[in-house]
């Protein structure tokens, strides 16, 4: 139901292909854009569709790529994403598809794996219920819901997404979002290692904690003694 912002590979006076002109006015009337930073008159060239993919990804706070080949232009539109620090997402294909070669090149160097659509859906949640509550989204981020998430990195000093997958018994492409979502929230640090470990100030946070605690308990005892 939101809006869509299509980015012309040439000028608006050229559309491409020409049969999408009543899919450019369906984007329009539904409140969408349509965006080129080409004047109208330049026409559509094959090198500019790629050139253009880096402003599809850097309009996106994220990227899901579907499908793609090795030399493909959604291949391209990760590349550009990546280096832009936006999250890219990929679907899951059948190894030695051709299709989805460059897609299972993206899953084996570390971007998040989609297999269901909450796994995308998840991401903007926080903001949402922020922006219903009033408060900050990290202060929405940071609820209860990631109590057993935070608890369990807590207990080791680096994980990985295999690991709390399996500790925390929850799918790994919702589990994924979450730990990015934490990590934008500055409590969540991703290891060069691909791993995933409390951030510097969220362990101090938890220490201090857990020192309190204790304390707290020991002059329990020592009231209940007396």
């Amino acid at each position: 139901g939101g809006p869509t912002v299509a980015v012309l590979g040439g000028g608006h006076r050229y559309l491409h292909p020409p049969s999408h002109r009543g899919l450019a006015q369906r984007i329009l009337d539904r409140g969408g854009a349509i965006l080129s930073e080409h004047p109208p008159e330049v026409r559509p060239e094959r090198h500019r569709f790629p050139e253009r993919n880096r402003l599809i990804s850097g309009l996106s706070r994220l990227v899901v790529v579907v499908e793609a080949g090795l030399r493909s232009g959604a291949h391209g539109t990760a590349e550009h994403a990546r280096r832009q620090h936006r999250d890219v997402y990929a679907c899951p294909g059948r190894p030695g598809d051709p299709s989805v070669a460059g897609t299972l090149g993206l899953i084996r160097d570390g971007v998040l794996l989609v297999t269901e659509l909450e796994d995308v859906l998840f991401r903007f949640r926080p903001a949402r219920r922020a922006a219903a509550s009033g408060e900050p989204a990290s202060a929405v981020v940071g609820r209860a819901p990631d109590a057993p998430l935070l608890d369990a990195l807590y207990d080791v000093e680096e994980a990985t997404l295999d690991d709390l997958g399996t500790v925390l018994d929850e799918p790994f492409g919702r589990l994924a979002g979450r730990l990015t979502a934490l990590e934008i929230d500055g409590r969540v640090v991703r290891t060069a290692a691909g791993g995933y470990r409390l951030a510097t100030r969220e362990r101090e946070r938890r220490n201090a904690r857990a020192l309190r605690e204790e304390a707290e308990r020991q002059a329990s005892k020592q009231g209940g003694a007396r």
